[in-house]
C-alpha cells in the first residue's frame, strides 16, 4: 500500500477527472438522484463500491456503466447505506429543530417579541443572538454528522452489515487514532460546498438579470421558456457539481479508511489491525 502524503480530497479528484467519461457519469448519477428512493439507494451502491475498492487497496477508475458491479452487493450496499443515511439525518433534523427552532420560538414568546404591540430591542438582539448561536451550533454538528455518516457508510460498505456503521465507539477509535487527516477532508469539502453556494448565487442573479431584460423585449410565453430552460440549467448545474463532491468525498473517505489496513480487517467485532499492535506492545 502506497502512503499518500497529499490531501485525500485532492487525490480522489485526481482519480476522478482521470476516470474515462467521468463527467457523463456523474451527470447520469445526479439525474438517478431524482427519482424518489430507488436513485439514492442506486447511486450509493454505485458510488461506495468506488469507495471500498479504494479502502481495499484496489485503485481502480470509476466505472462508466451504474447498474453492471462486479459484486453482487450492489442494492445491498446502496440500501444499507441509505437507510443509515436517512436514521442519521432524521436524527440531525430533530436536532434542528431542537436546538435553533425552539430556542428562537420559546426567546420571542418570553420576552414579548411575538407581541403585536410590543417592541423591545434588547428582546430582539436576545433572540437573534440565539439564533446565531443555534445555527452555529448546527453547523458544527452537521458537519461532524456528515463525516461520522461519512465513515459508517464505507464500513457498512465493506462489511455489508448494517450493524457496522452503528459501533461509534469503533469509529471513535477510529477518528482519534488519524484525526490530522480527516480534517484536511472535511475543510476541502467545506470549500467545495462553498464554492458550489457561491457559483449558484452568480448563476441565478445572471438568471434573474436575464429574465427582467427578456421582460422588456420578449413575449409572455418566451419569457416563460426562457425562464424555464435557464431555471432548469442552473439546477441541474448545481445538482451536478454537488454529486460530484459527494463522489470525491466518499472516495477521499474511503482512502482515509485504507490506512487502517482493511485486508487485515477481521470480523466488525474484533480489534482492528493499529489495537492489536498496540496490545501486543503492553
Amino acid at each position: 500500500m502506497n502512503e499518500i502524503t497529499r490531501n485525500l480530497f485532492l487525490q480522489a479528484w485526481d482519480d476522478l477527472r482521470k476516470s474515462p467519461s467521468w463527467a457523463w457519469t456523474s451527470f447520469r448519477l445526479m439525474l438517478l438522484r431524482f427519482v424518489p428512493i430507488f436513485g439514492i439507494i442506486a447511486s450509493n451502491g454505485f458510488t461506495y463500491a468506488w469507495a471500498r475498492e479504494i479502502a481495499w487497496d484496489m485503485n481502480k477508475p470509476l466505472g462508466n456503466k451504474i447498474f453492471i458491479q462486479e459484486d453482487d452487493g450492489f442494492y445491498a450496499r446502496g440500501a444499507l447505506t441509505f437507510l443509515l443515511q436517512f436514521i442519521f439525518m432524521g436524527l440531525l433534523s430533530f436536532s434542528f429543530f431542537f436546538f435553533a427552532v425552539m430556542p428562537t420560538l420559546f426567546a420571542s414568546t418570553n420576552t414579548g417579541v411575538a407581541g403585536v404591540h410590543d417592541f423591545n430591542p434588547v428582546a430582539i438582539a436576545g433572540m437573534l443572538m440565539s439564533f446565531v448561536f443555534s445555527n452555529i451550533l448546527l453547523a458544527v454538528l452537521t458537519i461532524i454528522v456528515e463525516a461520522l455518516v461519512t465513515i459508517a457508510s464505507v464500513r457498512v460498505s465493506i462489511y455489508q452489515s448494517f450493524s457496522s456503521g452503528f459501533q461509534l465507539s469503533v469509529i471513535w477509535k477510529m477518528v482519534s487514532h488519524k484525526s490530522s487527516n480527516l480534517i484536511g477532508i472535511i475543510a476541502l469539502g467545506i470549500l467545495a460546498n462553498i464554492l458550489i453556494c457561491v457559483g449558484i448565487g452568480i448563476a441565478w442573479f445572471i438568471f434573474g438579470v436575464a429574465v427582467v431584460v427578456l421582460a422588456f423585449s420578449a413575449s409572455l410565453e418566451a419569457l416563460i421558456i426562457v425562464a424555464i430552460i435557464l431555471g432548469s440549467a442552473v439546477l441541474c448545474a448545481s445538482a451536478w457539481a454537488a454529486t460530484v463532491v459527494d463522489i470525491v468525498n466518499q472516495r477521499a473517505f474511503g482512502y482515509w479508511t485504507r490506512q487502517f489496513d482493511v485486508p487485515a480487517w477481521g470480523g466488525q467485532d474484533e480489534p482492528l489491525p493499529f489495537e492489536r499492535v498496540e496490545a501486543s506492545e503492553l
